[in-house]
Parts: structure tokens; sequence; C-alpha cells
């Protein structure tokens, strides 16, 4: 029963394939569908059946252009807002509203130069925990508003380095204070 739809399959696929072979792919210049025609029926006038237009059939006639394709592209995007606001009102037809003007540009170097000098001073705790803390609650919220696009994302991997060397000063800070802790008991002990 098997073989018998397999073989069943296979001539329809066959007579298909044959019956192809002596049609010509064609595009209906008015509404674009694709139709096949007969190769003895080139050159003459042949109806759409979709549309109801009349055309000459041609080899090689391409589908005709879409509204989409004849659209101007859009102007380049550059974050934090009047550097392209004539091409964007042009391309839009309509004057930017202030929300579209809410990108605020990235934080990302102060952020690493925070997180970095957090390391660098972690030597004396406190002044390892303001600055990592301050690098790490910065990166931390402007990597929330890159995530909804309120923010350049171009600093994105700035903000993210400077954010762990934050999270990296905090610790060492504390460990810090803890090593000093410890070397204080391990003195008074010994007096």
């Amino acid at each position: 029963m098997l073989a018998r739809r397999a073989g069943r399959a296979y001539i329809r696929l066959l007579l298909k394939v044959r019956l192809c072979a002596m049609l010509i792919p064609l595009y209906c210049p008015s509404c674009g569908k694709e139709l096949c025609v007969r190769d003895e029926l080139l050159g003459s006038q042949v109806r759409c059946p979709a549309c109801e237009a009349v055309f000459r059939a041609l080899v090689g006639m391409e589908p005709p252009l879409t509204p989409y394709s004849l659209a101007p592209e859009p102007p380049p995007i550059r974050w934090g807002g009047g550097s392209t606001r004539p091409e964007a009102e042009a391309y839009l037809g309509a004057p930017l509203t202030p929300l579209d003007e809410l990108i605020l540009p990235h934080r990302g170097p102060m952020i690493l130069t925070l997180g970095i000098l957090g390391i660098v001073f972690s030597i004396c705790p406190i002044a390892g925990w303001i600055l990592g803390g301050l690098a790490t609650t910065k990166g931390t919220d402007d990597l929330d508003k890159i995530n909804r696009r309120r923010m350049d994302p171009s600093g994105r991997g700035m903000t993210s380095a400077g954010r762990i060397c934050g999270i990296i000063a905090v610790i060492l800070s504390t460990l810090n204070t803890l090593a000093g802790i410890f070397f204080l008991v391990m003195y008074l002990i010994q007096l």
C-alpha cells in the first residue's frame, strides 16, 4: 500500500516536471502575480486570471516594482538628539516630538574611570567602597537605560567594564578591611 502511494506520488511529480518544462514563468505587469504560459503563446496577448489585465507575453518579464521597493532609505540614526533632526523630519514628513529626543548620551568613560579608581584606591577601604559603589550603581542604572533604549547603546562595553571594575573594587576593599581587622586582632592578642 505504501509502495503504491509512493509510486503514484512519483508519477505525479514526473508529470508536473514534464508539464512545467513546457511552461514559461511570467509576471503580470499590473498585479505582479506569477503566471505560467505555454511556450507557443509567447509574443501573443494573454490575460491575467487574477486582475483580468491583458498584456504581451515576453520571455524574461520581471515582477513590477512594489511601493516598498520605491521607498527612500531612512536617515542614519545617530544617538543623542539634534544632529539628524532635519533629515529625520524630512523622512517622517512631520516634526519630531520631544519624546523622540529623550535618548541620553552614554556615560561609559565616567563609569569605567570610577571603577578603575575604585580598584586603585581599594587600599583605603572607604575610598574603594565609595568609588566602587558609585561605579556599580551608575553602571547598573545605565545598562538598564540602554536595554530600555533610553540611552546610547554604543557605550554598553565601557559601562559593563566599569560596573565589573566597581564590583571588584568593593570586594577588594572588603577583603582589605577584613585583613586589617585580622592583623589588628593578632597584634592585640600578642600584647
